[in-house]
């Protein structure tokens, strides 16, 4: 049944309905209210408190308190990007101190005249990257999850750098703040949470163009901007402090459980076979599927690289390969291997990863 409410976002009278949780995020489906802003902030799914249909007043009085810059974030948030999350007081409070972080990121970084947008993709397990419009342009910022060590993020800052310097490869260029770093430690109670800046990168991402519009050019880039950045991977030299998570075999089988199948076992053993030497094993973007891909004209570039870390090259092709239509994967396959030559095998290999990713 609808009834009339004012929007927790902008305020407006909108309608609102009470409607079962999904599956995943309650397991006795209790009730949760759907708000429908049409003309704003879009569809917002909201939380209530345990055997009743009321929000959580944690909820209500965070966003009762918020300033009107706040809440058009939110706003601004939700309709672009939030689809199905629904909302607890938690994420709110998670989206609310991001904001009051980078308010006082961008003066660190010298930004004139900026105003916050919102986030790139919603709350994104704590590292969160936001949308900042400036006087002289788009940057985007990252405000990192409370548990990052500082060597993560310097060496994600080291890896750009020498991307950027090193290939030809586009990716997102690490910014330096007034004082000349670029990594900038911001403290707001109740903790402190490490913050970057970058520069914007013209395209759109590749998930948003359907198949029919994308040429064998845009999809060979891909390949060969790959195939450079594994290249890169396999030379390169690293400073003793260097700190990225690890991808390989302990990860696979951590993630397949104590008992996988005895299918998933031989696959495991082939792979471990594949050793990790650097042809084979290196730094990888780790997320390389369509969302983190950006095309213009037909130039690709990779972004987002919270993730990146060591791992198996396949790994990255697998990413790539799930997104692409069966034309599209041979055409990004032989692009990539006028680049970077693959073993006879590599068939097979793709087939193995791809099942147990």
């Amino acid at each position: 049944m609808e009834s009339q409410r004012a929007c927790l976002f902008c305020g407006s009278i909108i309608s609102s309905a009470t409607v079962a949780a999904p599956e995943w995020h309650s397991a006795d489906r209790r009730p949760i209210l759907q708000f429908r802003c049409e003309d704003k902030c879009g569809t917002m799914l909201l939380d209530t408190v345990k055997g009743s249909i009321e929000l959580d007043p944690k909820m209500i009085s965070l966003l009762n308190d918020a300033s009107p810059e706040e809440l058009e974030f939110l706003s601004t948030t939700n309709r672009t990007w939030i689809d199905g999350v629904v909302y607890g007081s938690w994420i709110i409070e998670e989206l609310l101190y991001v904001y009051q972080i980078a308010a006082i990121a961008v003066s660190r970084f010298g930004f004139i005249n900026a105003k916050i947008l919102s986030t790139a993709g919603g709350v994104d397990h704590g590292n969160t990257l936001l949308f900042i419009n400036t006087s002289k342009g788009r940057f985007t910022l990252r405000v990192y999850a409370p548990d990052t060590e500082e060597s993560q993020v310097l060496s994600e800052i080291y890896w750009l750098n020498s991307l950027n310097r090193d290939t030809n490869v586009s990716v997102p260029l690490p910014l330096c703040g007034l004082d000349g770093s670029e990594v900038h430690k911001i403290s707001l109670e109740p903790g402190f949470r490490y913050c970057t800046a970058f520069n914007w990168i013209e395209g759109v991402r590749l998930e948003a163009i359907a198949s029919s519009a994308r040429s064998p050019e845009v999809i060979g880039s891909i390949g060969k901007n790959l195939a450079a950045m594994h290249n890169y991977a396999a030379t390169c030299t690293l400073p003793t402090w260097f700190n990225r998570p690890e991808y390989g075999l302990a990860r696979f089988r951590q993630n397949l459980g104590p008992d996988p199948s005895e299918k998933v076992r031989n696959i495991l053993r082939r792979i471990e076979k594949l050793g990790e030497s650097r042809n084979v094993f290196g730094l990888i973007h780790h997320e390389t599927g369509s969302n983190n891909i950006l095309i213009n004209d037909n130039s690709s570039a990779f972004i987002d690289f919270r993730s990146f870390g060591w791992g198996y090259y396949f790994s990255d092709i697998v990413e790539v390969l799930r997104d692409l239509q069966p034309e599209e994967s041979r055409f990004f396959l032989a692009a990539y291997q006028q680049e970077r030559e693959l073993a006879p095998n590599s068939s097979e290999m793709i087939e193995y990863f791809n099942e147990i990713m």
